[in-house]
């Protein structure tokens, strides 16, 4: 069973920074240097993550889509959680006797074929729209394929699901980035489950910051933003 996939330009990166703000928290787990993750001895590096967070920058601000309300780090939180996603749900889809190579690459291609419909109407060329984007853009569907096979529609099942694999495997995040709780993804709240009480001033900026991302926002949290913080490519 696959997810229907919307025909709105891009839309499938507010999923995905939806999901990676759900997933707020700090790990106290010591990595290596370079390192920004380990997913069960599968280690994903910083210059991977700083790679995939500036070539998706450059496609977001280029197609007038997210980037310019996104703070450099917030960026790199997303990719991180992407990443991992992706190298999780690998691990999940050959556990359960799937292709995990093949059905990673049929979602790329449906991203690709995305993003390749904006070069014409941008100022964006196709060598621009790296394979790191377009994995970044997949992502989300790669996880949600996998998950609805092998755990079913109800998301309380999926959210146990994730909860039980990894209680039984290790994630480790670079303290650097926010970690990453595979549960937590699952819901449709973005900020009702933070992993520590906040104040309202910092809850209004979560939810300005987050608003602007899904291109809900008044641009006030772009414009007040210094210029070294933000996402420019």
């Amino acid at each position: 069973m696959r997810i229907s996939r919307s025909t709105t330009r891009l839309a499938v990166l507010a999923g995905v920074a939806a999901l990676a703000l759900s997933g707020c928290g700090v790990s106290d787990a010591v990595v290596q240097p370079g390192v920004a993750a380990d997913v069960d001895g599968t280690t994903l590096s910083v210059a991977e993550v700083d790679e995939t967070a500036m070539d998706t920058c450059e496609v977001f601000s280029a197609a007038g889509q997210l980037g310019g309300s996104l703070t450099g780090a917030f960026m790199r939180d997303l990719a991180v959680d992407a990443l991992v996603r992706v190298e999780v749900i690998s691990q999940i889809a050959e556990e359960n006797g799937m292709d995990a190579d093949a059905m990673l690459e049929g979602d790329e291609a449906d991203a690709r074929t995305q993003l390749e419909q904006i070069v014409d109407s941008t100022d964006l060329t196709e060598d621009q729209i790296s394979d790191e984007v377009v994995r970044f853009v997949a992502a989300n569907n790669f996880f949600s394929d996998v998950l609805l096979t092998v755990a079913g529609t109800d998301t309380d099942d999926q959210r146990q699901y994730l909860a039980d694999w990894q209680d039984e495997h290790e994630i480790v995040v670079n303290p650097v980035y926010d970690a990453v709780d595979l549960a937590a993804s699952v819901q449709a709240d973005e900020t009702a489950d933070l992993s520590v009480a906040v104040s309202d001033t910092a809850r209004d900026l979560i939810n300005a910051e987050m608003a602007e991302a899904l291109g809900q926002g008044d641009g006030s949290y772009a414009a007040a933003m210094p210029a070294g913080q933000a996402c420019q490519g």
